[in-house]
């Protein structure tokens, strides 16, 4: 099978990172790798290659995250690792390992491991961070309802410091699927959200303040929620310059809201 080398890409400096999630060794399931490229003098030339750290980790490199203080890799196929035979210890549940930067070197990887209940998760389905806080979606965790985590980086290695869920007895939304933060500020994509009268029309939650304290908070109850508006809104969408629609939101409990997000899926939104 193909390696499917570039479905996850990260920049920067003058570092990039490229995943290759099927890549598949001798008698392995498709454990993924990552490489590593270098910027010197105008072109870039390929570094080291990553390879998962731990023989229960799937499709390492599905996800990545790059910035001046880390290199996150995620290996989010849980589905598959649940019947992977490991060492003994070895939990078999989706990961992420963050590598600390300084410049063009990376150190030696922390391990996290999705802290929901045992089950698929999709644990680094995406990630997400600003300074010291590393935000991790896990869009399967509680049955498809889906769930995000907020990581204190600053110290000796991530701390758990808040998970990020709702209470509002949605069923298979996929939350967490996108994630974005900005300040204490966190996005989180819903995909699958029922928005009746459509199935799966999606949404988009805000959560205005995530937790900074090491103690872990189980679940954020209020969060504004945003949905695509329909084609028939009298806010007309104005054009792209290739073409394309600026989608509006419409928000469920803010008047209005500006921002970016678009996803792997086909599923796309825009600013208001």
């Amino acid at each position: 099978p193909g390696a499917r080398f570039g479905t996850a890409v990260a920049l920067s400096g003058g570092l990039a990172a490229v995943g290759a999630p099927n890549v598949v060794a001798p008698g392995e399931f498709e454990r993924g790798r990552v490489q590593l490229y270098g910027r010197d003098a105008g072109s870039w030339t390929a570094g080291s290659m990553l390879p998962a750290p731990s023989p229960v980790a799937i499709h390492f490199g599905a996800s990545l995250l790059l910035d001046p203080a880390r290199l996150a890799v995620a290996a989010p196929d849980d589905s598959v690792a649940q019947r992977v035979a490991g060492p003994a210890g070895e939990v078999p549940r989706a990961r992420v390992w963050v590598y600390p930067r300084s410049g063009d070197t990376l150190a030696a990887p922390y391990m996290l491991i999705a802290p929901d209940p045992p089950g698929v998760t999709a644990f680094g389905a995406s990630l997400a961070a600003e300074g010291a806080r590393l935000l991790v979606g896990a869009p399967l965790a509680f049955n498809g309802q889906g769930a995000a985590h907020v990581y204190d980086d600053a110290g000796a290695g991530p701390v758990l410091v808040a998970s990020l869920a709702l209470n509002d007895g949605g069923n298979t939304e996929t939350l967490g699927d996108a994630v974005a933060l900005d300040g204490t500020r966190a996005l989180l994509g819903a995909p699958l959200d029922d928005v009746a009268p459509n199935r799966a029309q999606g949404s988009l939650r805000v959560i205005g303040s995530v937790a900074t304290t090491a103690t872990r908070s189980v679940a954020v109850v209020a969060a504004a929620k945003f949905t695509l508006m329909s084609s028939s809104a009298s806010v007309a969408a104005p054009k792209r310059p290739n073409g394309g629609c600026v989608r509006g939101y419409a928000a469920g409990t803010e008047s209005a809201a500006d921002g970016h997000g678009r996803r792997r899926s086909a599923i796309r939104h825009g600013d208001s």
